[in-house]
């Protein structure tokens, strides 16, 4: 896929992405509120909405629509925005890492409220047989690193472990992408979110290394029915290094 092909893709898709940005502000904004006012919290969602317009502009090709994180990567794309908003207002580093491990505790929920309205399970998609074929096929895929800004990693089936399934990272496309919109320092917050996101769909997930932890890779382990840990504050979990504190 050519650099405009690329480009297009995030053109063609902005207002949907867009559209899923507001659900994202909505929340911000409540999260703003006990600390600013209405008209306060207004402005700073405005600045928000306007810094991720222009984020769009500087995501890079990893396939468009054929990559199967290709939504994560906006997504993550996405709390960029709320972060150098809320770091020229003058919130601490850790004031940070709290409000985007909030944000996906109440976005994680409302996504499985709407899950839930329409008669699915969230946490069932992630362990289901189609899921994991995807994955495994999209780990393979990464293997070939046709795209310079995609993840690289690759499957592990658990099933002769204490896991379900896990995933060896050794290039990670948030990672990437964090360090060309100048945010590497919050993408170890990026990764903690995994464990809010894991919290409340009720999976197991652990972690002992990740590469925005300055460690050569990511462990990720998954279990259908286990324990995840509360990351935050996240001193305890063996991965977070204080790297960027």
């Amino acid at each position: 896929m050519s650099s405009k092909s690329a480009k297009d893709y995030y053109i063609k898709n902005k207002p949907l992405l867009m559209k899923n940005f507001e659900y994202s502000l909505k929340i911000a904004k409540n999260l703003l509120l006990p600390r600013y006012n209405e008209s306060k919290s207004e402005e700073l969602i405005n600045q928000m909405r306007f810094e991720y317009e222009d984020i769009l502009t500087k995501l890079p090709d990893i396939g468009g629509k054929r990559n199967l994180f290709i939504s994560i990567l906006a997504s993550k794309a996405s709390l960029v925005a709320m972060f150098r908003i809320l770091e020229k207002e003058g919130y601490t580093y850790r004031e940070i890492g709290e409000f985007s491990y909030r944000f996906t505790e109440i976005e994680t929920k409302n996504a499985m409220e709407r899950a839930e309205k329409k008669g699915m399970n969230l946490l069932d998609l992630f362990f289901d047989d189609a899921y994991i074929n995807s994955l495994r096929k999209h780990c393979e895929d990464s293997q070939e690193r046709k795209y310079p800004d995609n993840w690289v990693m690759e499957f592990v089936d658990g099933s002769n472990e204490d896991f379900d399934n896990g995933l060896n990272v050794s290039e990670c496309g948030i990672l990437k992408v964090y360090k060309k919109l100048g945010a590497e320092k919050y993408a170890p917050f990026a990764c903690i979110l995994d464990y809010a996101q894991a919290n409340v769909l009720g999976f197991g997930l652990t972690r002992s290394n990740s590469l925005a932890n300055g460690a050569l890779g990511c462990d990720h382990r998954y279990t259908r029915t286990g324990i995840t840990p509360i990351a935050w504050p996240p001193d305890n979990l063996k991965e977070y290094t204080k790297k960027f504190e």
